[in-house]
Parts: C-alpha cells; structure tokens; sequence
C-alpha cells in the first residue's frame, strides 16, 4: 500500500507519519548498531522491514499490517512467532526499562512519534525534513532520544552541517540552550567534533551559550575545545567568553582552560589569560592541579626539553621571533645571515614554532613567578608551588626550576615530605645535572650538601640510590650505564663534606655501600654486555678481552683493587665516552645567579 501524500489528505498523511514513525522507531530499538548503520537512510518502515527480510529472512507481514492498518507499536514486530518470549522476552524488557529511567509512558510515547525526525536527521535528509517540521513545528525543540538529545545534538553529533545550519534557523534562542543528559548543548557536543562551522553558526544567534557548561565535568565550551586540542576553535571561543566566566570565583573554567592550554602549547591564551588573572596560576583545575605545577610538568615547553643537533641549535640561536597580540597566531620572524626563502622549509617552520613556544613559556613562567612573591605559605602550600618544583626536578625542567628559585631564592630551600628530601637532593635522586649544578652558584654549596632525609641519606647517599625508575635508560649498553653512575658518585663526592661520606643511614650504610649494594644488578649486566661486544668487535674486542679479566671493572667500596675507569684509559673508548658525554656531568662554570 502506498503511503498517502499530504496534498490528497493531509490528516492520513499525519496519521501516516505518526504510525510510519512507531515502527521505524521500533526497528531501530531491536537493530544492533551493525544492522541500523545500514538502514539509517531509509525513511519508509514498510521498505526498511523489506529490507531486513531480504536480507536476514523474516517475514515482513507483521510490520506492513501495523504500519499500514492499526498504527499499534506493539504489533510493529510481527507475528506471535516472530515476538521474544520467555528469558528473551525479559532481557528485551530490562534492557528497553534500563534505558528508559524514571520515564513514563508518555515520554516514551514522544519517543516513539519522532522516530522519524531522529532517521531523518541521522540520513542528512534536507528536503525530507524540511516537510516534517513543516508537519511538526513544535518537534525542533523536543527531546527526541532516551539521553534527552534535541534534533541540533544528533545533527551535530552527525556530522550534517546543513541539518545544523536549518535547525538553528527554525530554532529560539533559548531552544539553542536546552541541554542532554549530561548537561551539554548542541555547541558544547559541537564543541566536542571541533566543528567551527557549526559552532558560529549557533553562537551567531545566541552568543551566551559559550556560558553554560555541561554536568559531567562543568566545563564551559571554550574549555572543551582546547581539551581536545581543537586551538583554532578554541581561539575563536576564547575571544567571545567573557572574562568573569574564568574567573576563580565562578569555578575552575579558568584554571582548566590555562591547563589545557599548557599541555597543547597554545600558550598565547594562556599567557593572555594570566595576564588579567594571575591568581589563576594558583587555582585549582578540573584535575585538580594548578597550571603552575602543570607547566612544571611540560618540559617540552622549554629549551631544556628539546634535544637539538648542532646545525639546529645554531639555527635557533639566530632566530628572531616575536609574538604578536594577544590570543593569535601571528608572528614576525628574522633570521640572521638566512635565505628568506628557506625559512619556509619544514624544518625551519617547526623551529620557529618551538622558538616561539619557548619565548611563551617564559613569559607565562615570569607572570607566575611574579605573583609567588605575594603569596603566604598556606596558599603557596595550596596553590601547589612547592609541588610544582618537585614535579620539575623530576622531569629535568631547568628553565622552570632556575626561574622559580631566581625569582623567589627562599624557595630554593623548600623540602619535600614525607621524605624530607632538598632541591638538590631530589636533582641527584632524579640524575638532573643542569639543575644539581645551580648548586656551583651559591656561594655556601658546602650547607647546602649538608642535609639529611627522613631515612638519614645525606646527598651522597642519593647519588649511591639507583632503582628501576633511575633515568639512564637513554644510556646504550648496561656498561656505559655504569660507567655513568659512578661518574655521578665521583662528582659528588668530590663536593660533599669528608663527613658525609662516612655517614650511616638508617639501614646503617655509607654511600658506598648503598651504591655497592643497588648496583649489582647493574654490575652484573655491565659485564655481559663487555663480553657480547668483545665477541662481536673482534678488534675493540681484543684490546678489551685483553684487561677484561686483569682489571675487570668494579664499584667504589669493593675490596679487590681494580676500577671501571681503566677502560677509559684506552684511546678509542677515551673517544667515545668524550664524544657522548662530555667530560664532566656538571657544569662547574655555573654563575652566582641569586
């Protein structure tokens, strides 16, 4: 039977819908995801349940006679035989009652009446549409699926601009702002998609929808966008968000937003947003962190982060880069004795791009530095300062640590707890040269070695501690990796009071029984990789095999005389240790900078 056409009667043509609906309605119900993503397109019930016959061998009498006669949603699955019954019929019922909370007969009635407007807008029907809500006007703002979605979340969810674009047009301003079940709009889900079409089109009509934030987490959209790392959608929104919405009083929309805007490296709204709010650096995000100590945790906002080849480092060098205004993109770049066509190379490009990067992060980190000096101690506790220097030791941060202490010298005596442990402890614990080396800067490094943990290890001490999560993993060979450890015990040594080296800890060990005792295992690897590499470098392999076993290297505090630094007395080895790192690990140049 062929559907009636609106011109012939229109209140069977509206009868028509409502029963075509149901059934579509229920098809799409009793489809797993597989089967509806192949029958989304089709707006008849009558064609979409010939459809499935055709294709998985059911018969279609049932659904044609409840479409096309009694219009009764409960008849749309067909015969008495077709129907589930038993424990089927159950699990059927439990899974319909478990997505259908506390939601009456009537919702789920509506439901049902705009199955079809759901099929249509989920196809990208235009022309179809346009005749629903023509039927239906009311049907733009109703919540259409069991999440409270409207007609604009599934269109943008989609991915149907042009269904977007006709919904906001039929829509109110205050339909724009009706939100789902988890407290998003359609802008926050298109916000989600980083669908900057669809996101001006519905701020066009009703721009103070960049102020309501969704339930799952209370995040306004210009905070989910730059989440996801959409930055050109972020930008926009940023410039239309009003700056009280990201202010700490009103939540941690502005902390959340300079978080994210950290971890993606779109410094420039976070360098701007510090700038009119510098208690942000302080609040606490939706993580509950501050950025402060997220910027700690972004060494790749920082030179020291970056690991350059020589031709790189130079190049960088001569760049000149300055940011532009506030919130964009733009910059202007000059490079010294370049070929202004090369800067448009790859290579160069992304070196801008870091260059600019880093010029950000110490504008940011001047701004919060800044700012720390007006700070008590509950709210430099509080505002997660001392974490964040603790959190940038571990990761190697140079530029943060030394800007923080430079800025604010009594911070370069904090301790960290439970463990009682110094700024210059942690750097040795962590194996962070560059910062252990700011110590040559002070003109008392002697008391500033002279500290004990809440185990009683004295700086020596944590030189001697080696555990799994020691970083020395980017140290080829287990051999050089000890060569590498006691290259650190020897420095350290060398700058300790005599005092300390004789120091007990709680397990009643020196420093060189500490590290005797962590680095056996280390040891032991060491000289397997020694005899692999003799047996595979028949030349090196000769001249080691040669001392190997007459002066087989060991660690400090061991009886047998013998070292591994006798290796480093063969020429080539001198060569390659030199070549990959340097002849000493610190850097004893270090200015006095406080």
């Amino acid at each position: 039977m062929e559907p009636p056409k609106p011109e012939d009667d229109i209140v069977k043509y509206k009868a028509w819908i409502e029963k075509n609906a149901s059934a579509l309605n229920a098809i799409g119900l009793s489809c797993e995801l597989d089967i509806f993503s192949q029958i989304k397109k089709i707006n008849s019930a009558k064609v979409v349940w010939d459809t499935l016959a055709k294709r998985y061998g059911q018969p279609s009498q049932g659904v044609l006679n409840s479409v096309g006669e009694q219009g009764n949603s409960s008849n749309i699955s067909g015969t008495k035989e077709d129907k589930p019954s038993g424990a089927a019929a159950k699990k059927t019922t439990d899974r319909n009652s478990s997505n259908n909370p506390g939601r009456g007969d009537e919702k789920s009635h509506d439901y049902v009446k705009y199955a079809a407007l759901l099929n249509l807008v989920r196809s990208g029907n235009l022309d179809a549409l346009k005749d629903f809500l023509r039927l239906h006007p009311e049907a733009t703002s109703a919540k259409i699926t069991f999440i409270d979605q409207t007609a604009l979340h599934i269109a943008v969810l989609a991915g149907h601009e042009h269904i977007v674009e006709e919904l906001v047009e039929r829509m109110s301003d205050d339909n724009l702002a009706i939100q789902d079940i988890d407290g998003y709009t359609a802008l926050a889900r298109a916000t989600t998609t980083g669908n900057y079409r669809m996101v001006e089109c519905m701020i066009k009509k009703n721009q103070k929808l960049v102020s309501i934030a969704e339930s799952s987490w209370g995040s306004i959209p210009v905070v989910i966008s730059m989440n996801f790392d959409y930055k050109e959608l972020a930008h926009y929104l940023y410039s239309l968000t009003p700056q009280h919405d990201l202010e700490p009083e009103k939540g941690h929309h502005g902390a959340s937003l300079v978080s994210f805007a950290i971890y993606t490296l779109a410094l420039d709204i976070a360098v701007d947003l510090i700038r009119r709010c510098p208690q942000l650096a302080f609040a606490l995000d939706r993580e509950q962190f501050s950025p402060l100590y997220v910027l700690a945790s972004t060494s790749e906002a920082f030179l020291s982060g970056k690991h350059l080849v020589f031709w790189k480092r130079w190049v960088y060098s001569c760049m000149h880069v300055r940011p532009a205004s506030r919130a964009t993109h733009e910059t202007r770049v000059n490079i010294q004795n370049i070929q202004g066509e090369t800067i448009t190379t790859s290579g160069f490009k992304k070196l801008r791009e870091m260059k600019l990067i880093h010029i950000q992060s110490h504008e940011l980190l001047s701004r919060m530095c800044e700012k720390i000096s007006t700070l008590n101690e509950e709210a430099r506790s509080n505002g997660g300062v001392y974490a964040a220097i603790f959190r940038a030791i571990k990761e190697g941060n140079f530029e943060f640590v030394y800007e923080i202490v430079r800025a604010n010298p009594d911070l370069l005596y904090v301790i960290e707890y439970p463990a009682k442990r110094t700024i210059f402890m942690l750097a040795l614990l962590h194996r962070q040269a560059k910062i252990f080396s700011l110590i040559y800067g002070l003109p008392q490094r002697k008391i500033a070695l002279s500290g004990f943990d809440a185990t009683y290890n004295n700086t020596l001490h944590m030189a001697g501690i080696f555990t799994t999560s020691t970083p020395i993993h980017h140290i080829p060979g287990a051999a050089l990796q000890m060569q590498r450890e006691l290259q650190w015990f020897k420095e350290v040594e060398s700058l300790v009071p005599p005092m300390l080296k004789k120091g007990l800890n709680n397990d009643c060990l020196t420093p060189r029984q500490l590290f005797t005792r962590d680095h056996e295992d280390l040891m032991k690897k060491g000289e397997e990789w020694i005899k692999s590499t003799a047996t595979s470098c028949t030349v090196v392999g000769a001249l080691i095999v040669t001392i190997m076993f007459a002066a087989a290297f060991t660690v400090p505090g061991v009886s047998v005389p013998v070292n591994l630094f006798v290796l480093m007395q063969f020429p080539l080895l001198v060569d390659m240790t030199k070549s990959t790192y340097g002849p000493s690990i610190f850097n004893k140049k270090m200015k006095g900078w406080i």
